[in-house]
């Protein structure tokens, strides 16, 4: 929970979902877990799969003004040994860093 009136502590969430059986979302969610521990990146990161069959929509928000959402093309990653983890991964690392250099993330 991370609302501002919140009395619980707050858990930053990573999450990967409806995507086909050829991409494991559990390995998804935990690339995202490592890469990016919630600890240091204060902000929920989902990636949603399966958009018309070829986009990933990625959300990146909390409560204090952060909503980013992007969509990748893991066919621009083809030539990588898993295209969608490269794109997801690319993509996430570009927009927490747009956020720490406007100073919305530490």
């Amino acid at each position: 929970m991370d609302g501002p009136h919140s009395s619980y502590p707050r858990t930053w969430s990573r999450s990967a979902s409806q995507f086909g059986p050829a991409v494991d979302a559990e390995s998804l969610s935990l690339q995202l877990q490592q890469q990016w521990p919630p600890a240091e990146y204060p902000v929920h990161i989902h990636i949603v799969g399966d958009l018309d069959g070829a986009g990933v929509r990625i959300r990146i928000w909390n409560s204090t003004g952060i909503h980013e959402s992007e969509i990748v093309y893991p066919a621009d990653h083809a030539g990588s040994e898993d295209p969608v983890a490269s794109a997801v991964g690319e993509e996430v690392e570009a927009i927490l860093h747009r956020l720490k250099r406007a100073g919305k993330l530490s």
